[in-house]
């Protein structure tokens, strides 16, 4: 995904922001420029990737807490077994 990001942003913003530096600097310095490029866009993707695990975590992730019981059963002869009971409630942490 990172990559694929990395490609679109390069290829939109990168090369819409190096026109745009590129008559900027032509008209402020009064010079003529070639080729003035922005580079690559690598700071962008890396923050609209994070911004999409923040949102995908906040909406799809699940919490959950173990809730633990102990209870006593009677195992055939007269010992006693303690056995660990597990269950998981789940809830949405947007409600």
């Amino acid at each position: 995904m990172a990559m694929v990001c990395k490609h679109i942003t390069d290829l939109r913003v990168g090369a819409a922001f190096s026109r745009c530096q590129e008559f900027a600097a032509k008209k402020i310095l009064d010079m003529y420029i070639w080729k003035l490029a922005y580079g690559l866009c690598v700071t962008s993707c890396i923050a609209m990737a994070v911004d999409q695990q923040e949102y995908l975590h906040q909406k799809f992730f699940l919490e959950y807490e173990l809730v633990e019981k102990m209870e006593q059963y009677n195992v055939g002869t007269d010992e006693l077994k303690l056995v660990k009971l597990k269950s998981a409630s789940f809830g949405n942490q947007n409600d």
